[in-house]
């Protein structure tokens, strides 16, 4: 960098021969040209992470510099540095070429200092005495955004199960001191700033360009790559006001005034996974106090139809946002239109303030649940820790939870199977019900009623919408797949339809996919699945063909631990089975047989949870051994939350373990009755594992003497619950569907017609009859089939066939 001596000497020659326009030059004394320091513009480029204070100095000590050096055009500018003339003498001169990467940051501080001051009456010139005072704040601001950078970097994920009790309180108090600390930086840059306010004016017509902003800061090389940001610009809108792309000063005194809260609820969200509560009331107090917070700083409250942004700034936003573990949010854009609706009740592309007013009421709501389900099972912790079935009279109200308590009361009494921080439920006999799987039954209820209520306002039973879809009679048969039936609308308020869940399928089935929890071309099919397997092999199933929110929460804890599953099962068979890439669905698969063979052992495999010492993520893996640094959490087999599967696979035979699976492929592998050598992928797996959980949660609720098989009263009772499904599989009338479901849990397919007709005359066809959990594979593969057939033959034909021809070889 050229010193500054030799600099004057050029400027003097160059001011003198520019013209009038330029203004005159001062005559000087020796003292006064005494600014030998030098800018470093790589410093005021990563202003944020780098201290730039003596570049800030000397930028500030040029400008004053500068302003002594030539008089002003006219006596309204005494006093005052002109941003023309300033460019002008650095651009005119090749010799001053190394000072023009400069000028930029010289600029935006003409901008920035008459934002602040409010001097937008003279826009291209900069008052002397306000140089010492921006220059101040800059310096100031760039030691504080360093340490709060540092702060908001901190943090990885640390995971409550890996730690004890005393432990999570302290690294909880770690976080606060580490969020104070934050505050502190911001409440000293705050009164810094709303000092410099308190000297100018509040003026609405200056309006800087927070892109100018983010152009000026981003590195030549690449290195930090501000332009992303300005895809986020929208969010300004949401919480300033005004344009999204500039800001003017009453909306950054705005921000001076709330910086505190911003940073707050800004630290708060993106450290959301990785803070450890000390306990569960803790995190759920924690949570709804940061959706206050973040509510209170919405600027258009009460103007609720302003428009925000619209859902191509978001996905534009989305794009731009890099996540530690390199989520990929583009997979799930066709989720935002479906979430919009049915959260903020909106179906338009724009985002209004009302919408996010009814987004927060809904976090609201699902939070006070949260809190006051945490409250109610601390006020009965003795009385849950009983393996026993609870009745409602002995469960004790907590103060100020009257608005859960009926909702409480039902979910300990009628639930079965908690998960919370397991690895899945717990398909036992006893209850093991745990504080955290008991909130997290009650949020999903909530969830699960907000959508029944969404679609039942927009998509209705009787919607036109559903006319292609099949939908059940009002007492819950399938009429042939025609709607002849008229449905009241609250009797359908918080329960979603077949044609419902049909429409939800289709309308997500893209991030489905993704998860394993729909094959694509059979969305219908899954959709139906869904309603019959809720309605008829969950513990609290009705039998109505609606799934109403404990059918519907049962069974989504059951895909999620289902997906679960299927993550370190695939590690064991990727040890075991050599992967095979699948052309058709991008995925791999596994050769059928293999598969088979190590089935069982799969799920008998010791899996170490653990704190991995290279990747400081939580992982799981089959008969891990720990190497040093890891942090061990526990040990399972997957037989620990099945104990009846387990213990009737031990007794089953070779040729039993065969007839088993042969019957679960039906039900969970596509085509795989046309072709059962196509090889398994990770929905099959998925599916499968959820149809063991359900086949545990049937046989747990009609074996009521333990014996792990269903007979005798046990097989009546069975009947009496699976007869409305029974009627949609074999649509026959009601004087048959008796021996019917007495053949198909003896012969284990659909019985013909004449094989119907003739039971129905043997005196003794309920004689020696029984169910265990291949009978009710076997009913759920007739389900499969049933709902597959309604495709015409060459319809089916076509579809299997493009399957074969594609699969993995």
């Amino acid at each position: 960098m050229m010193k500054l001596s030799a600099i004057l000497f050029i400027v003097c020659h160059l001011l003198f021969s520019c013209g009038e326009n330029t203004g005159k030059v001062a005559e000087l004394k020796p003292k006064d040209i005494d600014v030998t320091c030098e800018i470093v513009g790589s410093n005021l480029e990563n202003f944020f992470t780098r201290q730039a204070t003596s570049d800030i100095d000397c930028l500030g000590q040029k400008l004053k510099l500068f302003t002594k050096i030539v008089e002003p055009d006219s006596s309204s500018h005494a006093g005052y540095l002109s941003r023309q003339t300033l460019e002008n003498f650095i651009k005119l001169d090749p010799t001053l070429k190394s000072l023009i990467p400069n000028l930029k940051f010289i600029s935006l501080l003409f901008d920035v200092t008459n934002l602040i001051f409010g001097d937008s009456d003279k826009p291209n010139y900069l008052k002397m005495e306000r140089i010492d005072e921006i220059s101040g704040f800059l310096q100031l601001l760039n030691l504080n955004v360093i340490e709060m950078n540092k702060l908001l970097e901190q943090g990885d994920k640390v995971y409550r199960d890996a730690i004890t009790e005393s432990e999570r309180i302290q690294i909880y108090q770690n976080y606060m001191n580490q969020r104070n600390q934050l505050v502190a930086y911001a409440d000293s840059t705050k009164a810094a700033l709303l000092k410099l306010f308190a000297k100018g004016k509040m003026k609405y017509t200056f309006r800087f360009s927070l892109e100018k902003l983010l152009d000026t800061l981003e590195d030549d090389d690449g290195i930090d790559d501000f332009s992303k940001y300005k895809n986020l610009l929208f969010v300004k809108r949401i919480f300033l006001g005004g344009d999204n792309s500039v800001i003017t000063q009453p909306e950054l005194f705005r921000l001076a005034q709330k910086s505190s809260e911003f940073l707050e609820a800004y630290y708060d969200i993106i450290h959301f996974n990785e803070i450890v509560f000390a306990d569960e009331l803790t995190q759920y107090q924690y949570y709804r106090e940061l959706v206050k917070k973040v509510e209170n700083l919405f600027y258009f409250k009460d103007d609720p139809n302003v428009v925000l942004f619209t859902i191509d700034n978001l996905e534009d936003g989305l794009s731009s946002v890099q996540t530690k573990d390199g989520f990929e949010f583009s997979k799930y854009y066709g989720l935002i239109p479906e979430v919009k609706s049915v959260f903020m009740d909106s179906i338009s592309n724009e985002f209004k303030m009302k919408d996010f007013l009814a987004l927060f009421s809904h976090a609201r709501n699902i939070l006070l649940t949260a809190v006051d389900f945490s409250e109610l099972y601390r006020a009965n912790a003795d009385l849950l820790s009983s393996p026993q079935k609870i009745s409602e009279e002995f469960i004790r109200p907590a103060k100020g939870t009257e608005k859960s308590f009926e909702r409480f009361k039902k979910v300990i009494t009628h639930y079965r199977y908690f998960k919370g921080h397991e690895k899945m439920p717990y398909f036992g006999d006893t209850f093991k019900r745990s504080e955290a799987g008991v909130i997290e039954i009650g949020i999903y209820e909530v969830i699960f009623e907000i959508l029944a209520e969404h679609y039942e306002k927009f998509i209705p039973c009787t919607s036109s919408e559903l006319s292609h879809f099949s939908r059940p009679v009002k007492e819950g048969i399938f009429p042939d797949g025609k709607a002849n039936m008229t449905c009241n609308k609250e009797d359908y308020a918080k329960t979603l339809t077949q044609g419902q869940l049909e429409y939800i399928v289709l309308k997500l089935k893209d991030p489905l996919f993704e998860l394993d929890l729909v094959t694509k071309d059979r969305e219908f099919g899954t959709a139906e699945n869904g309603i019959l397997m809720t309605d008829l092999f969950q513990y609290q199933s009705d039998s109505s063909v609606t799934m109403n929110a404990a059918e519907g929460v049962e069974f989504g804890l059951q895909l999620i631990a289902a997906v679960g599953m299927r993550d370190e099962i695939m590690k064991a068979i990727d040890l075991l089975c050599r992967p095979i890439f699948n052309p058709r669905t991008k995925l791999n698969a596994y050769e059928v047989g293999c598969v088979r063979e190590n089935f069982f052992k799969v799920l008998g495999l010791n899996y170490t949870r653990f704190v991995s010492a290279e990747t400081k993520e939580i992982e799981v893996a089959p008969n891990y051994e720990l190497k040093p640094g890891d942090k061990f959490v526990s040990q399972f087999t997957f037989y620990d939350f099945l104990p009846r599967f387990n213990k009737y696979q031990e007794k089953l035979s070779k040729v039993g373990r065969e007839k088993f699976l042969y019957e679960m492929e039906l039900f969970t592998r596509t085509c795989a009755e046309v072709d059962p050598t196509i090889p398994y992928e990770r929905p099959d797996l998925v599916t499968i594992f959820g149809a063991i959980f359900n086949i545990e949660a049937a046989l747990a609720r009609f074996d009521t003497d333990n014996s792990n098989e269903l007979r005798g009263e046990e097989v009546h009772h069975a009947y009496m619950h699976y007869r409305a499904g029974l009627k949609a599989i074999v649509k026959i009338p009601d004087a048959f569907v008796e021996p019917a479901f007495y053949l198909l849990i003896k012969e284990m397919h659909k019985p013909s017609a004449s094989q119907v007709l003739w039971n129905k005359y043997i005196k003794d066809y309920k004689k020696n009859a029984f169910i265990n959990q291949t009978t009710v594979a076997s009913v759920l593969a007739e389900i499969k089939i049933s709902s597959e057939n309604k495709m015409t033959p060459a319809e089916e034909k076509k579809y299997c066939k493009n399957i074969l021809l594609n699969r993995p070889k």
